[in-house]
């Protein structure tokens, strides 16, 4: 049985376009973030505005940081003055919840300091749930629609472990739960009576959360032909890396397919299957190319196309491909473009 590693055994360090994480931290930028990615790499790359801090275990990258390097007082309207800005902070699934997290954003937070920071803030989306719970955990507090820690305070506590809030939670489910041996006295409200009791006597907030699933919407950016494509019905199925959270899609959610200089050009779909390949070669003779890349005249063609994405053909060897089949849900799209 393997020991999850401390806080002690992470290593944590700032790097440059130089670094041997780099590329990988630019592909994840580039696969998973719902923002110009181009912008915030090219800023990264070519000038002192944004920093990259990136945590390692062993000489493997657990995670980064993009943040920036300069102080400003953007939102000093609503009280947040000499902030530094979170503009990405990214944990790989297998090392969330092992404190590396909690020491990632201790060191991000200690850079800040040294620059005489006051606050950091972030900006998540609020049905980013694991995002939320996490900055929150770590005392963040919302301020209009911005997640804003005060770090002026050079007398803080440390950062409570990933763990710690889960924990506590846990133990307070459990207190809810009624022993088998406990018999109910006599004279109270019994079997489905005191459930529904219960029921009217939690909060309505809660009570709707627990009561009600949302299907999870997926967003990622997509080259604007391929979009208009999924609208008309030509391309009903997508390929990609199966890595990172395309890797957890399931049937059954929905994807937000944008072109970032046009975000209103969008197509929403609903997940519909789901298939796993060794290689794209293999996922366009199964599927079928013109479900794929209807533009394609053959397979090679296609298979050319997908290989000419930069990374593409290295990371198909290493992790495979995914083929995502779609349904076009108009109705989720109008609504989406209407909020």
């Amino acid at each position: 049985m393997s020991i999850p590693p401390s806080m002690q055994d992470f290593r944590c360090t700032n790097i440059t376009n130089r670094s041997e994480w780099f590329p990988e931290v630019r592909a994840t930028v580039q696969d998973t973030l719902l923002f110009d990615s181009g912008k915030l790499m090219s800023k990264l790359t070519s000038t002192e505005d944004k920093r990259c801090k990136v945590v390692v275990l062993k000489g493997m990258l657990c995670g980064f940081v993009i943040y920036g390097n300069t102080l400003h007082d953007k939102h000093k309207q609503i009280g947040i003055t000499k902030s530094t800005k979170i503009d990405a902070f990214f944990i790989k699934e297998q090392f969330r919840g092992q404190e590396c997290d909690t020491f990632l954003l201790e060191e991000m937070i200690k850079s800040a300091k040294r620059r005489n920071a006051e606050h950091v803030h972030i900006s998540t989306h609020t049905r980013n749930c694991e995002a939320q719970e996490f900055f929150k955990n770590k005392g963040f507090t919302t301020i209009a629609e911005q997640l804003v820690l005060d770090i002026a305070d050079s007398a803080a506590q440390p950062l409570l472990p990933t763990s710690a809030p889960r924990e506590r939670a846990k133990i307070i489910q459990l207190s809810h739960i009624k022993k088998p041996s406990e018999e109910p006295e006599k004279g109270t409200i019994t079997g489905n009576k005191r459930k529904r009791k219960e029921e009217c006597e939690r909060p309505a907030k809660r009570r709707k959360r627990e009561t009600t699933s949302p299907i999870k919407l997926n967003q990622l950016t997509l080259k604007q032909k391929y979009i208009h494509l999924i609208q008309s019905g030509e391309k009903t199925v997508e390929g990609r890396i199966n890595k990172g959270p395309i890797s957890n899609f399931r049937i059954g959610e929905r994807i937000r397919f944008y072109y970032f200089r046009d975000r209103f050009d969008d197509a929403v779909c609903d997940i519909t299957d789901i298939k796993r390949f060794d290689s794209f070669r293999e996922m366009l003779q199964k599927v079928g190319v013109k479900k794929c890349i209807p533009e394609a005249h053959d397979l090679e063609e296609a298979v050319r196309i997908y290989d000419s994405i930069p990374g593409y053909a290295q990371k198909a060897a290493a992790f495979g491909v995914v083929a995502i089949f779609l349904r076009v849900n108009e109705l989720v799209r109008q609504e989406y473009a209407n909020r």
